[in-house]
């Protein structure tokens, strides 16, 4: 019986799970979270699932799955991966076949303002809602670029915020041709769409447009608007800002698994350049919810050996791929961003180190060697993307532990 070993219980990580389990294969999960859904489905219990996720939850509640959740995979090995476990210490899976469907994480770039309280990530603010975090009566500045500032600023105005102005960096035209190629590929996100509007509008939204500068004191009181020429000063209580999403490679990577454009390299099988490692979800680049779907499906038929069951899913990719292709090309962020932080604001929010000393820098190298940016408890996981943007630098080279792990259960395991 195949060993498949899926890292992730995110959409693409639980659709791997039930594929592979169909095949018959012998299946373990594992996952840093508290339970399945990953950020996209994030819920405190059971009855707060969202509903688009309950029927995978089902599924994967039927299935015959050994569960490390609580977990997280800090280093791979040849045919094992090294995880800390829940209860402490460091345990050994052994695996014929690997699943990564580690998801991704959110963009953030900085801006004068952007460490004060209340700021936060869009996806973390729609996280921390979805944990009970009160937000009624509250005016929240939704501010970024992508589908996911609808879906956050409906989720905020339901809970009962007052949504002041949503700010797209793309252009009206854009955001247009977007809608017409959402309408012909995927229906269903235009209906979507319109089911968060209803909570939101008549919220000012504005196009072409990102934040300049945030002012407050022990939290945000104030956020500037720009599109370069104009500005727009507005009150609020917080903000929720986020430049869409990067894929979290790091275990590909360590892996050594072909990166390109900042993506994991994957066949139609979803099976990476390394042997028996394949890859599924917002590692082989950022598409959304159903095409991480059909990657997780792809991959565990595939890693369970079902490869002609998994070809089937073949026609569905294709068309979810368009989409993302169209929704990236659609999102792509503007070089007017680069000049959104000043000499004095922090970039490496860790070590307390601003633009101004990073901007003559030659890499991340040097920037660790005479700053110690990157090098704080985060280990660069906020700064290093927000760098590759703003001055192009290649992304930290990646060691394990790739997660922070304790010394004593380093030192003791063998």
């Amino acid at each position: 019986m195949t060993k498949v070993v899926v890292v992730g219980a995110g959409p693409a990580g639980i659709a791997a799970v039930w594929r592979a389990a169909q095949s018959q294969a012998q299946v373990t999960l594992i996952d840093p979270h508290p339970r399945p859904g990953g950020q996209i489905w994030l819920h405190a219990d059971e009855a707060a699932a969202p509903k688009e996720a309950k029927p995978w939850l089902d599924k994967l509640d039927r299935l015959p799955v050994t569960r490390h959740f609580g977990s997280t995979v800090i280093d791979i090995l040849p045919s094992v991966v090294r995880m800390q476990s829940e209860s402490g210490g460091l345990e050994y899976v052994e695996f014929d076949k690997l699943i990564l469907a580690p998801g991704a994480q959110e963009l953030f770039l900085p801006f004068p303002g952007w460490t004060l309280p209340y700021i936060m990530g869009a996806g973390g603010a729609l996280a921390l809602l979805r944990g009970g975090m009160p937000v009624k009566g509250l005016r929240i500045a939704v501010a970024g670029s992508g589908p996911l500032l609808f879906a956050v600023a409906g989720k905020l105005a339901q809970a009962g915020a007052r949504i002041i102005a949503i700010s797209e960096q793309t252009s009206r035209r854009r955001l247009l041709g977007f809608g017409v190629g959402t309408l012909m590929h995927n229906p269903g996100k235009i209906l979507e769409g319109i089911r968060h509007a209803r909570h939101y509008l008549p919220s000012p939204f504005y196009t072409n447009t990102w934040i300049k500068e945030a002012r407050g004191d022990s939290r945000v009181r104030e956020v500037t608007l720009t599109n370069g020429k104009r500005l727009h000063r507005l009150k609020c209580d917080l903000v929720a800002c986020g430049f869409g999403l990067v894929s979290s490679g790091a275990l590909a990577v360590l892996a050594g698994c072909d990166q390109q454009s900042g993506s994991t390299v994957v066949d139609r099988f979803q099976q990476t350049s390394v042997k028996n490692i394949f890859c599924a979800g917002e590692i082989t680049g950022i598409g959304g919810v159903d095409l991480s779907v059909i990657e997780g499906e792809i991959a565990g038929l595939a890693a369970a050996g079902n490869e002609s069951e998994a070809s089937r899913c073949f026609p569905k990719l294709e068309k979810q791929r368009k989409f993302a292709r169209w929704l990236n090309k659609s999102f792509a962020l503007k070089a007017q961003l680069k000049d959104m932080p000043d000499e004095d604001t922090i970039i490496c929010r860790c070590e307390d180190i601003t633009y101004g000393q990073l901007k003559n820098l030659a890499d991340q190298c040097s920037a660790k060697l005479y700053t110690r940016c990157g090098m704080g408890p985060c280990q660069g996981r906020i700064c290093s993307n927000a760098l590759k943007f703003l001055l192009g630098w290649d992304l930290n080279t990646v060691r394990p532990p790739v997660f922070p792990a304790k010394i004593g259960d380093l030192i003791s395991t063998p």
